[in-house]
């Protein structure tokens, strides 16, 4: 697996890939739109919204499934793939071929996501 995603910026809060991309059983879509790590600002100095698009993509990719299975009545199927999203952001945020994410930085986002899916924010 390369470390390098193709994207563009889309104003200052998003990026737009520009080629799919695969990790596990999750595609991210080429076209697919996505605003990073959704960090509060106070934080970007240990958890900045791109500095891992991977992890942030394939993350947000799963959330947006999982969106889509919650407004068609199925809560139960959603929450665990929203979990599993979850899941796949730690994996591949502390990918040991990423050499600039610390640990903290990995269990921080991990922490942040979980908050925002028992918060019902980002889906």
């Amino acid at each position: 697996m390369t470390d390098c995603i193709y994207m563009r910026t889309d104003g200052p809060d998003h990026r737009i890939l520009l080629k799919s991309f695969k990790y596990k059983d999750v595609t991210a879509k080429e076209k697919f739109r996505w605003n990073g790590a959704s960090s509060p600002r106070l934080l970007w100095g240990v958890i900045p919204p791109f500095k891992n698009p991977k992890s942030s993509c394939i993350h947000d990719t799963v959330c947006e499934q999982a969106k889509q299975l919650r407004l068609a009545g199925y809560k139960k199927e959603a929450l665990e793939l929203r979990k599993y999203g979850d899941k796949l952001y730690k994996e591949l945020a502390g990918n040991p071929s990423n050499k600039k994410t610390r640990w903290i930085t990995q269990n921080l986002g991990w922490a942040g996501v979980r908050l925002g899916s028992f918060f019902g924010l980002g889906w």
